[in-house]
């Protein structure tokens, strides 16, 4: 890998995200990525790679006999490192809220729907286009 003022910037923010949130995060999860720069199979540039980091918050949890409900605050940032091109230039963040249900539905069946809205932006686009929900039943 080599240095670069963009891996100092994520490497310097990513410190700072875990020792600040560090009590927090330990209840929920903290993740760091580095996807290492290889040659794109087609395309424009030279070298490509991705570095992400993200935080998990508990939130609320709620749990009976029969069913559950876990949710949690996500936050994620991505930085693609793209030499040869101008594109995506700039830092993505993911804001969003997990939920995961669970409901018995007999002795042998359940329910379960996992469902994750929230925004997606570069800090340029603020509009509707930027919310998204992920969706698993």
């Amino acid at each position: 890998m080599r240095w670069s003022k963009k891996a100092a910037d994520i490497s310097l923010s990513s410190l700072l995200l875990l020792v600040i949130s560090w009590p927090v995060a330990a209840q929920g999860g903290f993740s760091w990525m580095r996807e290492a720069a290889r040659s794109p199979d087609a395309g424009d540039g030279t070298s490509f790679a991705v570095t992400e980091v993200g935080i998990s918050l508990p939130w609320h949890r709620y749990s009976n006999r029969k069913e559950s409900l876990d949710t949690q605050l996500e936050f994620r940032q991505t930085r693609f490192d793209w030499v040869g091109t101008t594109a995506l230039a700039n830092e993505y963040y993911w804001l969003g809220a997990e939920l995961d249900y669970r409901q018995q539905r007999g002795s042998r069946a359940e329910f379960l729907l996992q469902a994750e809205p929230g925004l997606m932006t570069d800090t340029n686009n603020l509009t509707s286009d930027a919310f998204f929900v992920n969706l698993s039943a």
